[in-house]
């Protein structure tokens, strides 16, 4: 049978993952903000042509739009969702050492490089405290895949979605669940770009309250 802490050593859980969360969220609310500035003020200028864009096609000036702005935002917020994701796995991980030092009959906790998300998970499910079926707890574990989904691309195809060369784009893994969610725009040559800021503040927001489920389930 596994043995919990006392209540007082469960309090010391929360509040360093609290506090790297409050400073991911502030870099986050500035960067954005610069973004849009940027953005605000480049209007949409074509800098290959030194011109600005024209052309009677409504939408291949929406998508010429769209394409600037995910340049604009490609290097801030890919790099906000290596920085979160790299976050949530510290975070996890924090969870993870927390177990094994002192919760007692409990196996060691044994730290992967490799898919550190769904390692930590096991871990954790494996105390049977807590519930990752649980309707909420799930809900934002889906999300946290998806964006991983996302992140992995970034991290090792420079946000390029065509992994195969010889299938077409709509063939290619995962197109039809980045083309489904609105605040992502895929161009034809198979890049990804974050084309609204909201996708970045979900996940980070969503990754902070599904750790505090985990560590509430710990603390019951």
């Amino acid at each position: 049978m596994i043995k919990k802490p006392s209540e007082c050593i469960l309090e010391l859980l929360g509040p360093e993952i609290d506090f790297i969360y409050m400073r991911l969220q502030s870099s986050m609310f500035n960067i954005i903000d610069l973004v849009e500035k940027d953005n605000r003020f480049k209007g949409f200028y074509n800098p290959k042509t030194d011109k600005i864009f024209k052309t009677d096609n409504v939408s291949d000036f929406k998508e010429f739009q769209a394409l600037i702005k995910g340049l604009n935002n490609f290097i801030y917020y890919n790099s906000l969702i290596l920085s979160g994701y790299s976050i949530l796995e510290h975070s996890l991980k924090s969870i993870c050492y927390f177990i094994n030092e002192y919760f007692q009959n409990y196996k060691k906790f044994e730290d992967s490089q490799k898919e550190i998300v769904s390692n930590c998970i096991s871990y954790i499910s494996d105390t049977e405290i807590v519930n990752f079926n649980d309707e909420e707890i799930n809900k934002y574990y889906m999300q946290i895949k998806n964006v991983n989904k996302l992140r992995n691309l970034i991290a090792h195809h420079n946000g390029n979605l065509i992994k195969d060369k010889n299938k077409p784009i709509q063939n290619q893994k995962n197109y039809n669940l980045f083309k489904s969610d609105k605040r992502l725009l895929i161009v034809s040559n198979g890049q990804i770009y974050i084309a609204d800021s909201d996708y970045i503040k979900t996940f980070i927001q969503n990754s902070e309250k599904f750790l505090k489920l985990i560590i509430e389930e710990l603390k019951k």
